[in-house]
């Protein structure tokens, strides 16, 4: 559908305007269509009976009127929450405040309600409303502490006028009005999921159709509205320093990817709790990254990714031609960095409850990983231990690329790798790491190795065709990583099929006989019933499939003990999800509950020769035999 839209977009520019303004204003005119039609319809009520003296007609037709006014009312008043961060107010940051009046004045945006201050190498201006689909917005500015430490001023310049670009009204009514839109869908939307409200009922099966159509019709424009907005930052800051923010957010974020948090990760063997100083770090090294060994390597990456129809930002290649300008290093560290000049004598606090709120939001994850880790280097130094005197079996050398790998990283264990595949053993795993990191390190072979995982897994397809892609695109051999696009996409379509089949069942479907030997099945049976409790009789075969023949789907019929009055629909839900969690095996697996109205399935279930796996009065029966 995307790449559809997107060619409809550059063909016919107007018309495909014309389209997305018709679709965003059917999100208002829709609801508050309804809205005024029931208010109508109540005042006709309330008249009439007034007028014939009816007051019990008015309270029968008036009152369910008015109740369904009062939830739709209330679905669309439902509160959004404002983003989360750490309030910076005026006094406690006069310089940054002055900045950001200068540049919302100048390009026309509105003042901010708050300024925050987050964890992220983002920023963004975020506008709430506070009536839901009425409007009525407060502008939040959300400023991620990373961000600011490495960008120069002039570059932070760059930063609030492309954020407040997105909601000038020197740039573009019609986006600016579409963001909002969607914006307030998408933010009502998962409100209503989240929150077991009374009233969500109304509006929520609209949204979920709704919110998504929006989104991918306006994907393109949200790019376009991505350019103006670095136009926005080229005419407060110029365009040489809009550039050099692009590349460098770029080269930063692949720094904290690359090097900073991986090597906080690495201190979990030797720390039982997470670092509170992290962004303190960050304050040191965040202006630096431009100057690492690899910032070069990395912009060359970045510069050649290309857009796809999904992606809600144009390629950076893209952005900077729109600006005239081509990917460059910035040739400097960001020193004084845009934090240091501008958050003043706030800038450590801020660092120091930052590093708080991370390191107790990951304390229960860190201390479990250091406790597996502990584990894992005390098993790896045993296998190495193994392997100093005779080779190790075939899943033992296996186990011990997994844990060097986990405990050391793709490199080190790259030798371990080898040496297993030289030994003429095959797994999908194995195969796949060191495809991938030889393509790391710029060598092609790797793809000899992607290919053969492919080969010894299907479902490493979409991942394997995604690196190979990757690495293709950067060597600009863009025929062959295409190549490797459309069968990830062929894949996809694949899976998709296969779904479909398994997702139903038929009374044309051709059941088989589970293939289980008897023992594993009567264990299983037991498990289920142990598991689940209050089941009857179990029954297992497997749906004969067209598509991914290789991969069962299996169906699993259950007829459950009932008390009398005891079984509805929410209760049947329950007992399948139940089962769901319980069962375990491999493929796919439809579940039926036998004690619904599903006698064509229960015969020809019943029909599959050993399909029955447990009855509660089995061993009676099974003595008999």
């Amino acid at each position: 559908m995307l790449p559809r839209l997107a060619e409809s977009a550059q063909r016919h520019p107007r018309l495909y305007r014309l389209r997305v303004t018709a679709l965003a204003t059917l999100g208002y005119g829709l609801v508050l269509g309804v809205l005024a039609v029931l208010i109508a319809l109540f005042l006709l009520v309330v008249v009439l009976g007034l007028r014939e003296g009816s007051f019990g007609a008015v309270a029968k037709l008036g009152v369910p009127l008015l109740f369904f006014i009062g939830v739709l009312v209330e679905a669309m008043w439902i509160e959004i929450a404002p983003p989360k961060g750490i309030v910076l107010t005026r006094a406690e940051a006069p310089a940054l405040w002055d900045e950001i009046e200068r540049v919302r004045r100048e390009i026309g945006a509105p003042a901010p309600y708050q300024v925050l201050v987050d964890g992220e190498l983002n920023a963004s201006v975020q506008q709430v409303p506070r009536f839901g689909f009425l409007g009525w917005y407060r502008t939040y500015l959300t400023i991620g502490l990373p961000l600011a430490a490495s960008l120069t001023a002039e570059e932070f310049r760059a930063v609030l006028a492309h954020e407040y670009g997105h909601v000038s009204r020197k740039h573009g009514g019609l986006a600016v009005w579409i963001y909002r839109v969607r914006a307030t869908y998408e933010a009502v939307l998962q409100a209503l999921e989240e929150r077991r409200h009374w009233s969500r009922g109304v509006l929520l099966r609209f949204l979920r159709w709704y919110a998504p159509f929006l989104d991918a019709y306006t994907a393109v424009l949200r790019r376009a509205h991505e350019f103006e907005a670095d136009r926005a930052a080229a005419q407060v800051a110029g365009t040489e320093a809009a550039a050099s923010t692009l590349c460098r957010v770029r080269v930063s974020g692949r720094y904290l990817e690359s090097v900073f948090w991986p090597s906080v990760s690495a201190l979990v063997p030797e720390r039982e709790y997470a670092p509170a100083d992290v962004f303190r770090r960050l304050l040191r090294e965040g202006p630096e990254a431009a100057q690492h060994a690899d910032a070069a390597l990395w912009l060359t990456e970045e510069a050649g990714r290309r857009t796809e129809p999904w992606d809600s930002h144009p390629s950076l290649a893209e952005r900077l031609a729109a600006l005239g300008a081509a990917p460059a290093l910035p040739g400097a560290p960001a020193r004084p960095s845009a934090a240091e000049g501008l958050f003043g004598p706030r800038l450590e606090g801020l660092a120091d409850r930052l590093g708080r709120r991370w390191a107790d939001s990951v304390q229960f994850s860190w201390r479990k990983e250091h406790e597996e880790q502990a584990r894992a280097a005390e098993r790896l130094a045993a296998l190495e231990a193994h392997a100093a005197g005779e080779p190790l079996a075939a899943p033992q050398a296996r186990e011990r690329i997994l844990l060097t790998v986990q405990l050391h990283g793709e490199t080190v264990a790259m030798p371990l790798m080898r040496d297993f595949l030289d030994a003429g053993e095959e797994d999908p795993y194995v195969s796949f790491l060191l495809g991938g990191t030889l393509l790391k390190q710029g060598d092609e072979a790797g793809l000899r190795h992607l290919e053969r995982a492919m080969e010894l897994d299907v479902d490493a397809t979409p991942t394997a065709c995604a690196i190979a892609a990757d690495f293709l695109d950067r060597g600009g051999r863009a025929a062959e990583a295409e190549g490797y696009r459309r069968r990830s996409d062929a894949y996809v379509e694949t899976m998709q099929q296969a779904a479909v089949e398994r997702d139903t069942l038929s009374p044309k479907d051709r059941l088989l006989p589970h293939g289980l030997d008897e023992a594993e099945a009567r264990a299983l049976g037991a498990r289920i019933a142990a598991t689940v409790g209050g089941i009857k009789r179990i029954l297992l075969v497997r749906k004969e499939v067209a598509v991914r023949a290789d991969s069962a789907c299996w169906v699993l019929a259950v007829e459950p003990v009932w008390k009398r009055g005891e079984r509805d629909e929410d209760a049947a839900n329950r007992l399948m999800d139940r089962l769901m969690r319980s069962v375990s095996l491999p493929g796919s697996l439809i579940v039926v509950d036998l004690s619904g109205n599903v006698r064509a399935f229960r015969t020809a279930i019943e029909r599959v020769p050993g399909a029955e796996l447990y009855r509660l009065d089995a061993r009676p029966r099974a003595a008999a035999r």
